[in-house]
């Protein structure tokens, strides 16, 4: 087992940019899991400028560059460190990786309209039961404001078995926006909106996952141990991460004004 690893590289162009799209490219193929392009960060350990969800962009068997949708980016300031996630699985060699990331950008003097971000629905608590064929959780999310959906992205491990995403709308209607019925490991995948989605405020986004932690998984590192969060491949996630804008945010644009509403006699 090998900790992950987090180099982090001074921006070295001095002045903020708009980052658009992110190409990595891993070196030691044999031996990367993945790499994440996580959010800027300033010297103190905060984040600035990213896009609230803690990557920018990251690379897993099966993923293509990320390009983001059409006059949107992510604010990249000027004193803050590129920051990577390395996920380095030994394979019983001795390897040297020289991985690269290429990031394509606006200036700030001709940004996007729009800034874009990325949340992630996650349970952190469960507990796999040794043999379980297929057990599962739902984490629920409230959107409190109107934001356009533009694609969603699945992530476990060895266990993963499927996932779904919903909506239920402030009317209590229900609507699936996506479902994976086999989540493949060694084949992860985008799912991107031909055109975005509108989800109003006052919905809930509900993500629901599950895992095989029985023999019948081929995958499957050790059927007799319970299973809980880890970031290691013999550990398990069950993330569906969306990426998004909100309908009342444009670059330049004060935030909008917060309503608050008080009971009347």
């Amino acid at each position: 087992m090998i900790e992950y690893q987090y180099p982090r590289v001074k921006n070295p162009l001095g002045r903020d940019v708009w980052i658009t799209a992110v190409e990595i490219h891993p070196g030691a193929k044999q031996a990367i899991h993945h790499i994440i392009a996580q959010d800027p960060v300033v010297l103190n350990g905060q984040q600035r400028g990213g896009n609230g969800g803690g990557n920018l962009a990251g690379f897993a068997p099966g993923m293509s560059p990320i390009v983001y949708p059409a006059n949107t980016g992510v604010l990249f300031p000027k004193d803050a460190d590129f920051v990577f996630q390395m996920h380095y699985t030994p394979n019983g060699q001795a390897v040297t990786d020289y991985s690269k990331v290429g990031f394509y950008f606006r200036e700030a003097t001709d940004p996007p309209k729009y800034p874009l971000r990325l949340t992630a629905l996650t349970d952190f608590r469960f507990q796999i039961p040794p043999g379980a064929k297929e057990y599962g959780t739902t984490t629920t999310r409230e959107v409190s404001r109107d934001m356009l959906v533009y694609n969603f992205m699945p992530h476990s491990h060895l266990r993963g078995k499927s996932g779904s995403m919903k909506v239920v709308y402030p009317d209590g209607k229900e609507e699936t926006l996506l479902n994976v019925p086999k989540y493949d490991f060694n084949w992860q995948t985008v799912y991107e909106y031909q055109e975005p989605k509108k989800i109003p405020a006052g919905s809930k986004l509900v993500w629901t996952f599950s895992w095989d932690n029985s023999t019948q998984n081929p995958g499957n590192p050790d059927p007799t141990q319970p299973v809980k969060w880890g970031d290691q491949t013999f550990e398990e996630m069950g993330i569906g991460f969306v990426r998004f804008r909100y309908l009342d945010e444009e670059v330049g644009k004060p935030a909008p004004a917060q309503v608050t509403k008080t009971a009347s006699n």
